[in-house]
């Protein structure tokens, strides 16, 4: 790999953005499907799309070493209702406190609903509440998806706590 920086162009005159230029190799093929997805995906060039991808690399990176870190995003539920009802699933994650801080459901067709859970919080506490779902019957399938968020996050969990607030 090589590397170089080049000033980019900043919105706020007084502050310069920097990048920096990296060489790197790829199979061909790997390549083609790389500019294919990114025009697919709409992002116009192919730095974009790689930095995007860095990115999750490296938020995964940081959740598997780091289950004490703090997390927002979703947990989805593909379930039937003939063997798990909704109100059922809702008590279940009552039992978790804060941590799902907003639900929704769909009815979809026969016997299907989707569940989706919005959930902040410790990603070990996510995970937790995770393995506990795939443990219910009825549940067809489940998905997780979330983002670290910054440090300053677990002051304002820790504050929601103690005040017993949500939002």
């Amino acid at each position: 790999m090589s590397a170089g920086t080049r000033k980019s162009p900043s919105r706020d005159k007084s502050t310069r953005d920097y990048s920096t230029r990296v060489s790197i190799s790829l199979p061909p093929k790997l390549l083609r499907e790389l500019d294919e997805a990114t025009r697919r995906k709409g992002y116009g060039e192919r730095s974009k799309a790689l930095q995007i991808a860095i990115r999750t690399f490296i938020d995964q990176s940081r959740i598997a070493e780091s289950p004490d870190s703090y997390a927002t995003g979703t947990i989805l539920v593909l379930f039937d209702h003939t063997r798990r009802s909704v109100e059922n699933i809702t008590q279940f994650i009552h039992s978790f406190g804060t941590l799902v801080v907003s639900t929704l459901h769909v009815h979809l067709p026969e016997p299907n609903y989707l569940y989706v859970m919005v959930v902040r919080g410790k990603i070990s506490d996510i995970t937790l509440l995770e393995q506990h779902l795939r443990k219910l019957s009825g549940i067809s399938q489940l998905k997780v998806s979330y983002l670290t968020t910054e440090p300053e996050e677990a002051a304002v969990v820790k504050g929601r706590d103690e005040v017993g607030s949500s939002y």
